[in-house]
């Protein structure tokens, strides 16, 4: 299927790009299955890094993708030592100063409280009088804080946030369908936890405004690539 996807998309941006040579793209991700995570064997992947290096390699262009933990890995952007950051959801901030790619992996924002607890995340005294977490760097916290809820604790992982939980430190957290749901499969703890569906928040790239302003091109390509390969797999796995 990948295949069929390269040679449909081969020439997206070549016209950009005749008589030059590509420039290598940097971007900053953190670890967080399924979206990124590294295997027995040390090699990094997962649904969001599959994703950007198919559609890098569909353009002809070389990424390089470095691991760091998420507060910095938008800072690295920020500060202007990569072209963007991903898997990244929207909010104010990060679309103030960057450029959002096409969505590169699904996500929904979900509650999460032990089965015992009695607390219901969207009554009004929720909000002001119930503990609540999410990890540290993430769009979930700062949307926490935006909006006025009571935060007990902001660890630097899912991991640790979901055990500051099982532990009692906080009432519930608010985290990622998938990256929490995974978590919980392989403790073996969905039984333990409830679950209540929130909102939608699809991830993408957020590319550096001043990267998007030097090389339109390859956010162009890249959205291209990831709309081809996206309808490829939608598809299966013939050739249209």
């Amino acid at each position: 299927m990948l295949l069929c996807v390269l040679g449909l998309a081969a020439n997206v941006v070549a016209g950009d790009q005749q008589g030059a040579t590509p420039q290598e793209v940097l971007l900053t991700t953190h670890e967080r299955c399924p979206y990124g995570c590294y295997d027995e064997a040390g090699y990094f992947d997962g649904t969001a890094v599959r994703m950007v290096r198919q559609a890098f390699e569909c353009m002809g262009i070389s990424v390089r993708i470095l691991v760091v933990p998420w507060k910095r890995a938008q800072k690295m952007a920020w500060d202007g030592h990569v072209d963007g950051f991903f898997a990244a959801s929207h909010n104010a901030e990060r679309e103030h100063k960057g450029v959002f790619s096409e969505v590169v992996a699904g996500q929904k924002w979900n509650w999460y409280l032990l089965k015992t607890s009695q607390w219901d995340p969207f009554s009004p005294e929720f909000r002001s009088t119930a503990s609540v977490g999410a990890f540290q760097g993430a769009n979930m916290l700062h949307w926490l804080r935006e909006n006025g809820y009571n935060i007990g604790a902001a660890p630097r992982s899912p991991a640790l946030l979901l055990e500051m939980l099982l532990d009692g430190r906080i009432d519930a957290a608010l985290g990622s369908d998938q990256a929490m749901g995974l978590l919980l499969e392989e403790r073996g703890l969905r039984e333990s936890v409830r679950e209540l569906a929130f909102r939608s928040m699809p991830l993408a790239v957020c590319f550096t405004r001043d990267f998007a302003q030097r090389r339109p091109e390859v956010v162009r390509g890249f959205n291209e690539c990831v709309r081809r390969i996206r309808a490829a797999m939608d598809s299966g796995p013939e050739c249209p």
